[in-house]
Formats: C-alpha cells, sequence, structure tokens
C-alpha cells in the first residue's frame, strides 16, 4: 500500500505541465506541493543552486531506444539521485521541477511521461527503503536485507525494470557479502582465501573490475616491492618488475582505447542514419527548424561534452559532401 501511494503522488502535476494529454491516463491524487507547471519549470532553471550542488556537474543521462521509446537504466537514476541529494535545503517542488525540466531537454515528447513514471516510482522505492531494517553487520544479516532489497524493487518497478536498473549494483553487493565471509571463516588459510577472493573479483561487472583495479593498483605494488624485497630481489629486479607492470598497464589502457574507439565509431554510424533519415523527412522545413531537430538527434545520442566534436565532425563530413568526397545519402 505504501508503495501504491507514493507511486499514485506526482503524475497529476505532469499533466497539467502538459506534458501528457492522453485520456487514459490514470486518476492520481496531487503532491503536497504545489503542481510543477511550465512556468515553475522555467523559474525553477533560473534559480540558485543549493550549496550541496554548487560547482558540480549533472550526473547521469536519460535515453530512448531506436524506436524512441525511454530505456529505463541505472543513468537514469543517477540523474533523478544530483537532484535528490538537496533534500534538506529546498522543497520538494524545486526537485520535481529541476528533474521535469531535465527529462524535457533530454527526451523526445513520446518518452517523457514514461521517465516521470520512473521518477515517481523511484521517489516511492526510497521511501520503503528508508523503512527497511539498517545497520546489518554480519554476512547472513547482509544477505537478508538484500533480499528485501531485492523483492522490493522487483515489487515497485517489476521484475524487467528491477533487473535493468539493479542487476550491476547486486552483483557488487553480494561479492561484497561473500568477501566478508570469506574474511571471516577461520577455517580458510591463506592461499585459499586468495584464491576465493580472486574467483569473487572474477563474477563482478567488468567496468567494476576495472575500476577496482586502477584504485588498488599502487597498493599491489608497493606490496609487490615488500615482497620481493624480503626475498632478497635486488633493486634492478624491483626496478624490472616495475617496468614490467608499466608495460602490461599500457597495453590495457590501449585494449581500453580501442574498444573506446570502437563503441565510438558505432554510435557514430547510428547518428549518422538517424540524423540524414531526420533531415530527409524536413528538408522543405526552414533551416532554424532543421537546426532544431538536429539538436535533438545529437542530444539522443551523445553526452553534451561530445556535442562539440560531433558538429566539427558533421562540419566536416558537409564540406567534404559539397566537394564530392563523400556520397551523398540518397533520400527516401
Amino acid at each position: 500500500m505504501l508503495i501504491a501511494a507514493v507511486v499514485f503522488s506526482l503524475y497529476r502535476s505532469w499533466q497539467d505541465s502538459g506534458a501528457s494529454k492522453s485520456a487514459d491516463a490514470p486518476a492520481v491524487r496531487e503532491v503536497d506541493e504545489a503542481p510543477v507547471t511550465a512556468a515553475g519549470t522555467i523559474a525553477a532553471a533560473a534559480e540558485a543552486l543549493p550549496p550541496s550542488l554548487e560547482g558540480s556537474v549533472v550526473t547521469g543521462d536519460l535515453r530512448v531506444d531506436a524506436s524512441g521509446r525511454f530505456v529505463p537504466e541505472p543513468d537514469a537514476l543517477l540523474l533523478f539521485d544530483y537532484y535528490l541529494l538537496a533534500r534538506g535545503e529546498v522543497s520538494e517542488a524545486w526537485v520535481h521541477a529541476h528533474v521535469k525540466r531535465e527529462i524535457e531537454t533530454r527526451l523526445p515528447e513520446a518518452a517523457q511521461a514514461s521517465a516521470w513514471a520512473l521518477f515517481v516510482q523511484y521517489l516511492a522505492y526510497l521511501e520503503a527503503e528508508a523503512a527497511l531494517e539498517v545497520g546489518a553487520v554480519e554476512p547472513d544479516e547482509m544477505e537478508r536485507r538484500l533480499d528485501s532489497l531485492r523483492d522490493l524493487r522487483r515489487e515497485t518497478f517489476g521484475p524487467t525494470t528491477a533487473r535493468a536498473l539493479f542487476a550491476d549494483q547486486e552483483s557488487v553487493e553480494r561479492v561484497a557479502i561473500e568477501r566478508r565471509r570469506v574474511m571471516n571463516d577461520p577455517n580458510l588459510d591463506a592461499r585459499e582465501r586468495i584464491r576465493r577472493l580472486a574467483e569473487l573479483q572474477s563474477g563482478l561487472p567488468e567496468q567494476v573490475q576495472r575500476a577496482e583495479a586502477e584504485a588498488y593498483a599502487p597498493l599491489r605494488l608497493a606490496r609487490d616491492e615488500e615482497r620481493m624485497r624480503a626475498e632478497g630481489a635486488s633493486e634492478d629486479d624491483i626496478q624490472a618488475m616495475r617496468e614490467s607492470q608499466a608495460l602490461a598497464e599500457e597495453s590495457q589502457r590501449q585494449d581500453d582505447l580501442d574498444r573506446t574507439r570502437e563503441a565510438w565509431s558505432i554510435r557514430m554510424t547510428a547518428y549518422r542514419e538517424e540524423r540524414d533519415r531526420v533531415l530527409a523527412n524536413v528538408r522543405s522545413a526552414p533551416e532554424e527548424a532543421k537546426a532544431v531537430f538536429l539538436s535533438r538527434v545529437r542530444e539522443r545520442h551523445f553526452e553534451p561534452e561530445e556535442i562539440p566534436r560531433v558538429e566539427a565532425l558533421d562540419r566536416i563530413e558537409l564540406r567534404d559532401r559539397s566537394l564530392g568526397r563523400v556520397p551523398i545519402p540518397a533520400q527516401p
């Protein structure tokens, strides 16, 4: 009942602002704060940030799939959390207005209601999560609480969305519990403890493994040097080990760079296909309107800091097309 009561609390303010006009939209109760109107959104955008957010950069993102449907993913919760951090310094209406503005800015209109619904569900989840017992320190207690959180997440968001939002986080939390069990097990010798910890490490999501490897690299190097000195290694041997590790890290960085470049190429290809399709559909529109459509396509595919690079690549491509260096795409 708690989940249902909170989930229904914000939808009408979204309807009142014109984001959803469907006659089939469910009737819901209003929030305690004043509804967020379009004018309120604009006013909130101009309002000074609270101290907790001053000098910061908005984290997270909102995305759609190839069909233009909103995709619920962890980055969306990061975006919501960015503004929710200001609770206690600003009103709930301020938070809601800023989240609403982000939704309207980042998503096409058809996907905005779904993103707002996720935000409402997330608020309900946070309220219910706060009611769960905390302070568990033993592995079994931690596991029971994680099981309760998992059930709550699936009750609030549904099984499919809950997996999309929390699967990696739950994997990390499970590994943390098992690590504690391994460290507390008096029946394990040092070799077996290290083996089991390494096995748990390999089960983490790839991005978490990379982050942990980078964080612990200096500590591992210091321990390796200490071990080698204890075994009688010379300074030349230690220097050779340092150089070997540096070469391995450089190789890993190059592999990561190659993967990043490949991912960028895939994203650029998808962007260019959508860009050319959209521009072909609006080819008779004024140039100002074309610029707006083009801007929206870029925002769907790239982070804000990436857009200047994309704009530069578009200018180069346009110049090359005008000179006949690359083919002009066929009009549909």
